[in-house]
């Protein structure tokens, strides 16, 4: 048995003992709470930004695909235009034949 313990003062020690171990109690739970809380926000988060970089990739996709659809809609153009410019040179060339012909034939005539 303890001798010379002041059992009075021991026992007002009490209450202030039930009071620290309600509060580490408290802060352990809110701790706990916090931690959770901060997880689902972080899950919530990281599924946000799934879904904003899944939009992402189909905005991209589909400029892509529309890109290379203008792409082919100006070669296509321009293949029509080349042989425009083509049929344009040989009738310009037949022209001139025809032009010096003739001019050859009116000096010929004078």
């Amino acid at each position: 048995m303890l001798t010379g313990v002041d059992w009075a003062a021991l026992s007002r020690l009490v209450p202030e003992i039930v009071l620290v171990l309600v509060f580490m109690w408290y802060t352990r739970e809110r701790d706990k709470a916090n931690v959770q809380a901060q997880k689902e926000r972080d899950d919530e988060w990281r599924e946000f930004l799934r879904e904003e970089r899944g939009v992402r990739e189909g905005m991209l996709k589909d400029e892509r695909a529309s890109r290379a659809e203008s792409t082919a809609h100006i070669g296509s153009k321009l293949d029509t235009m080349a042989g425009l410019a083509s049929a344009t040179n040989a009738l310009l060339v037949q022209h001139d034949q025809w032009a010096r012909l003739e001019a050859g034939r009116a000096r010929a005539a004078q």
